[in-house]
């Protein structure tokens, strides 16, 4: 079956990251670019910009050791680990965007041990959620009376997948909900035995009627 990586597991209560101040960069410009919530749920389905030079984030607050997967300076922007980038690399055969980000710790002004990436899963498989039997909803679009997205409407939600849609796939989105990271079963028993941290984990399904 496949799984869903569960927001709330990818930040804990006790980590904060902000913008990067003191090299006349607007990071949080930047940072709009690649946050779901702007500019990549924007231009979902479409290439996104490259960045030339890494992202920089601050941690204001946190463990010294840093998960393999959480939110960084936005909710809607993820970041990753080497770890998590070389096992997606190794078993998915889409080139998701991982853009280097350098971490540095708000009072000591230090660098984080480690190399993170500003993550996003590319290559959206469009009409592979099932909405008939999934815990979503249609977002209309006021102005125009058309459906630009699905919400979930459960807590964690039930997700059905076409298994023509995702058949050769690791990890995924579908386009209406983009939020919703997926991984297949091979990559999350993969992420487990290589002790992979910073996700929960909820169970999702292939749907037998709609394949």
């Amino acid at each position: 079956m496949p799984w869903k990586l569960d927001q709330f597991g990818m930040r804990p209560d006790n980590m904060q990251f902000c913008y990067y101040q003191g090299d006349g960069v607007d990071y949080h410009k930047v940072y709009r670019e690649y946050d779901w919530a702007h500019g990549m749920h924007a231009t979902r389905g479409k290439e996104p910009p490259v960045a030339a030079d890494p992202i920089k984030i601050t941690q204001h607050t946190g463990p010294k050791k840093l998960p393999d997967y959480f939110y960084g300076a936005t909710s809607g922007t993820i970041v990753v680990s080497r770890r998590f980038r070389d096992l997606v690399e190794k078993f998915d055969p889409v080139q998701h965007l991982s853009i280097p980000c350098e971490i540095y710790e708000k009072k000591s002004g230090e660098a984080k041990d480690g190399e993170y990436f500003v993550f996003k899963p590319l290559g959206f498989l469009k009409n592979g959620i099932v909405v008939e039997e999934s815990d979503v909803k249609e977002s209309i679009n006021p102005k125009t009376g058309k459906i630009f997205e699905y919400e979930t409407t459960g807590t964690p939600p039930r997700l059905m997948w076409r298994q023509s849609v995702i058949a050769g796939r690791h990890i995924w989105a579908d386009p209406m909900l983009h939020r919703a990271v997926v991984v297949s079963d091979a990559l999350q028993e993969a992420m487990v035995a290589g002790g992979v941290t910073g996700m929960q984990w909820h169970e999702s399904r292939i749907s037998e009627k709609f394949l």
